[in-house]
């Protein structure tokens, strides 16, 4: 399970993240309703998806992910993190005007060869597989 995370990483590339935050004039004073939420579970097909968060920790901890403060490049893919139930709960929750704050969930330039050598796609080493751009 831990592994399909990864792979869901990998293939493709950086995973948007959200941190819900109660609104305060100037951020003084806002409180962290929920952090980390993303997708990154149900793009991998996990059976249990309360245990994403310690599956993400324990691949960061090995040094194969990073939680980034960049934003992916495309800023629609976190619309999809905030239509899901948990993220419309914390949203109700903080209150009035949230701060979402987007991130993202990167490889780690270990984490890349780490997958292109220990996950092949199709049985191929990863450089093998995908497609030349020719």
């Amino acid at each position: 399970m831990l592994f399909r995370s990864l792979r869901s990483v990998e293939v493709d590339e950086a995973q948007p993240a959200i941190d819900i935050r109660t609104f305060r004039p100037l951020g003084i004073g806002s409180e962290l309703v929920a952090a980390g939420m993303s997708m990154v579970g149900e793009h991998a097909g996990l059976r249990n998806l309360e245990r994403i968060d310690q599956y993400l920790t324990n691949l960061s901890r090995l040094g194969l992910i990073e939680f980034s403060r960049e934003p992916v490049s495309n800023p629609t893919r976190y619309q999809v993190i905030e239509a899901q139930p948990k993220a419309m709960a914390a949203l109700k929750l903080a209150g009035r005007a949230p701060k979402i704050i987007t991130r993202s969930i990167r490889l780690t330039s270990f984490g890349e060869e780490f997958v292109r050598t220990c996950l092949p796609l199709n049985g191929r080493p990863h450089s093998e597989s995908r497609p030349s751009p020719n």
